[in-house]
């Protein structure tokens, strides 16, 4: 996770210097069109006195579609540059160097950027539906607690993928919920309704190298890691789970 950090760190670095660049030069551009499309419109409507050159001019570069169209390729732009620039910040939060230096924090963030890191998979037809309840800041190794909080996710995301929820036309839903328990703890609970986990394989699932997954798609060390983090920050995780009603994780942690 240090080498993964500092390889992170560093192309988010060499991606946000030519972004700012692009993003600075939109702005410009956006004003520059603007200008341009307002004399190009009022030739368009005065036929500039006549003038049959400009006007074959005008037909040549379908002005009227220009006109509408150059706006939208630079909301385009922007939109995707905003979106570079979401994703290069959720990796950098995700996966900072700082992995082992603790530091006071809103979970909510954490989880936010791990999503942000999972978009690819949470694009196919699942909803992510989110109940956030009033948290105290967290002292904690953040960068540890992403990684639990993005293991989780990604696992509640494949059980979606893996299951028949389309034959059955239900909806493909991650629930998150977030609180203090009764116990004082701050709790982040991750639902799925996917197919479920059985009995015995629950049993086994935070076991190192036990997977369910076929060869090549999983080491079975992302949850073994997950529960050794949470004993490391003083709290546990818990899972509940009956075939064919889904899954829930739960991740308990002391305010401090």
């Amino acid at each position: 996770m240090s080498a993964l950090g500092q390889m992170v760190a560093g192309i988010a670095h060499e991606i946000n210097n030519p972004l700012n660049f692009i993003a600075g030069n939109i702005t410009h551009l956006e004003g520059y069109a603007e200008d341009l499309m307002a004399i190009a419109s009022h030739c368009d409507e005065h036929d500039a006195y006549g003038d049959t050159v400009l006007r074959e001019q005008l037909e040549n570069v379908e002005i009227e579609f220009l006109l509408e169209d150059l706006p939208n390729i630079i909301r385009s732009l922007r939109s995707g540059g905003k979106r570079i620039k979401d994703s290069v910040l959720a990796l950098r939060k995700f996966s900072r160097l700082d992995n082992r230096i603790v530091d006071t924090v809103d979970l909510h963030e954490g989880i936010d950027s791990a999503l942000r890191v999972l978009a690819h998979k949470l694009e196919h037809n699942i909803h992510v539906k989110k109940d956030y309840g009033t948290l105290p800041l967290v002292k904690c190794y953040p960068a540890q607690l992403n990684q639990v909080f993005r293991h989780l996710l990604a696992n509640a995301a494949d059980a979606l993928l893996d299951s028949e929820l389309d034959s059955d036309c239900r909806e493909k839903v991650i629930r998150i919920g977030t609180g203090l328990n009764n116990q004082g703890l701050v709790y982040v609970s991750i639902e799925d309704n996917g197919a479920g986990i059985a009995e015995d394989i629950q049993r086994k699932i935070f076991d190192p190298f036990f997977t369910t997954k076929p060869v090549g798609q999983g080491a079975g060390l992302g949850l073994a890691i997950a529960y050794q983090i949470m004993e490391d920050h003083r709290g546990f995780i818990e899972v509940k789970s009956d075939p064919g009603q889904g899954s829930t994780f739960t991740v308990c942690v002391p305010e401090r």
